[in-house]
This record gives structure tokens, C-alpha cells and sequence, in this order.
């Protein structure tokens, strides 16, 4: 009787290993899956607020565009003409990089699209997932290349702004009566 108590007792012992190995790998699995889910919505919430911070810098851009040039086409026969190259050529910059940045886009919307006409020519049930992971995954290579296109777009503008900005004031300053 005490060899079955302690066969008995192996077996109990050995089912509970059992049982917590399989417990632990359903756990490890439960977290990876939490893991991939945060990672998903992670992903959304970037692609989202990249689409709303690159609408929102793109308008300010052109503001400052038109608010440039039609500064610049104003005085322009009072600037020296360092003041007109120097400005003209940061501001050429700048309109070339903030234009190569949305011919990308441009670019990267149809091969996007194009992906996603692909796929829909063979639907299944992952259709939908797989279109979404499509767009994500361009929202986020143009996120990424987004900031190395956006601070020189903007420093470059900033500089010919400057440029007009300090012939003004050596201008005003220049005009006032002297005492």
C-alpha cells in the first residue's frame, strides 16, 4: 500500500507539472497575442496622427509660401541683391523639398493602391485585415521619411524669411528721423 501511496503521489506530482507547463504556455501565448494587438493599435494611432500632423504642416507650409512670396514680390525692388538670391535660393529649396515630398507620397499612394486592388481580386476572410496593414505600413514608411522632409522644408523657408525680414528692419530702421 505504500508503493501505490507513493506511485500515486508521482502521478499527481507529475500531472501537476503537466498541467503547469501547459498553464505557462498559455500564458506566454496570451501575451504575445496582448503583445501583437498593443503593437496593432499602436501602429493605428501613429498612422493616424501622422495623417493629422502632416494636413496640418502642409497647410501651414503653404501659408508660409504665400505669405513669403507675396512679401517678397512687395519689396523686392528695395532688396539688395544678395537679399534676392540668398532668399530665392533658400525658398527654391525649400519648395523642392516640401514638392519631392509629396511626389512621393503621390507615388507611394498609387503602388498602395495598387496593392490593394491585388488583393481584392482574390478576397478571403483576412481581406479587410490585410488592406489595413497595406495602408498602415505606408502611413508609417511616410511617417518615418516625413521628419527628415519637414524640419529642412521648414528651417530652409525660415531662412529666406529671415533674410526678408532683417532688409526690412535695416530699412525701417533706416527711415526713422534721426535725432
Amino acid at each position: 500500500m505504500n508503493n501505490e501511496l507513493n506511485n500515486m503521489e508521482k502521478r499527481c506530482v507529475s500531472r501537476h507539472n503537466d498541467l503547469a507547463k501547459h498553464f505557462n504556455a498559455m500564458s506566454q501565448q496570451h501575451t504575445q497575442m496582448l503583445n501583437r494587438e498593443n503593437i496593432a493599435a499602436a501602429k493605428e494611432i501613429v498612422s493616424h496622427v501622422y495623417s493629422q500632423a502632416n494636413t496640418y504642416s502642409n497647410f501651414i507650409i503653404a501659408a508660409g509660401y504665400v505669405g513669403f512670396f507675396s512679401l517678397w514680390s512687395s519689396i523686392k525692388p528695395d532688396l539688395p541683391e544678395w537679399a534676392i538670391l540668398s532668399s530665392g535660393c533658400l525658398i527654391l529649396v525649400s519648395l523642392l523639398i516640401f514638392i519631392g515630398f509629396e511626389l512621393y507620397k503621390m507615388i507611394s499612394a498609387a503602388i498602395q493602391m495598387h496593392k490593394v486592388s491585388k488583393r481584392l481580386h482574390n478576397p478571403n476572410a483576412n481581406t479587410l485585415n490585410d488592406i489595413q496593414l497595406i495602408q498602415q505600413k505606408c502611413s508609417l514608411s511616410n511617417a518615418r521619411i516625413w521628419v527628415f522632409t519637414v524640419i529642412p522644408t521648414v528651417l530652409f523657408g525660415l531662412g529666406a524669411g529671415i533674410i526678408l525680414l532683417y532688409c526690412f528692419v535695416v530699412e525701417f530702421i533706416s527711415q526713422l528721423p534721426k535725432t
